[in-house]
């Protein structure tokens, strides 16, 4: 497999061949082929954006890199390197080498044009799912969740990925609630976490949440504003409260 990493170019194969094509028929192709008197769950699940950063010939080029505003503090890399970050970033780039991705503001700026085109098309996918759903009905009968898994560096502090720590850009994910008869263009400012979203499906569906999962439904949350959250992993714990986040950096050991 030909590819370029680091959106310097696109990739060698036609948008038909894509992970995000190939994505979207089999959604559709489960929607056409289902049996229509039983529910349905579908996970639509991109692997992209991701590395590498090489979109189809058919997106890439529909951003200009010259024309993109760059994150808040995206030349921080290159004017100071990593001078005043937690040890465990500087030992990380001293273990593997691989980031940042970008070497100065013209790379990041490709990158990040490379890396919308790629976001692009994964809503184009999404658009043909949306046009089926109302072009059936069934639109006015489904709970749709959009979401990611994580956040993404895309620029921030000269990186890109997300291998660096508990930032804002790394925590802070997508998210979009579509159901029948709810709110449209209502917003949300409190604090969730990716666990929630399972006992806010069941909620929704009339499903009874099964013992021990934990997550609170959201529809509880918005109803008690300012809930702390707790988070850890192997390399920090972060407490956040509103605008207020504490993170402990804890040392790697066997």
């Amino acid at each position: 497999m030909e590819y370029t990493l680091d959106g310097s170019g696109p990739t060698k194969h036609p948008y038909e061949h894509s992970i995000e094509r190939y994505t979207g028929n089999e959604t559709l192709r489960f929607l056409d082929e289902r049996d229509t008197e039983r529910p349905f769950f579908i996970h639509m699940s991109f692997q992209r954006p991701h590395a590498p950063i090489a979109p189809s010939k058919a997106h890439f080029g529909l951003y200009d890199p010259k024309r993109l505003t760059l994150p808040e503090g995206s030349s921080d890399l290159f004017r100071n390197g990593f001078a005043g970050k937690p040890r465990f970033m500087i030992e990380h780039i001293e273990r593997h080498g691989t980031y940042p991705l970008a070497k100065d503001e013209t790379a990041l700026r490709r990158c990040l044009a490379s890396y919308y085109a790629l976001i692009t098309a994964i809503d184009g996918e999404i658009g043909r799912v949306l046009d089926h759903l109302t072009e059936s009905g069934d639109i006015e009968n489904t709970i749709i969740f959009y979401t990611a898994d994580h956040g993404d560096f895309a620029g921030e502090h000269g990186l890109f990925h997300k291998n660096f720590g508990i930032y804002e850009s790394i925590h802070r994910i997508p998210f979009l609630l579509s159901r029948p008869g709810g709110p449209r263009g209502g917003r949300f400012d409190g604090l969730v976490e990716s666990v929630d979203l399972y006992p806010t499906l069941c909620e929704l569906a009339g499903i009874p949440l099964p013992a021990g999962r934990d997550g609170t439904p959201l529809s509880a949350l918005m109803a008690h504003h300012g809930k702390g959250m707790f988070s850890m992993n192997k390399r920090n714990e972060t407490i956040r409260h509103a605008d207020t986040k504490i993170t402990s950096l804890v040392p790697v050991t066997d």
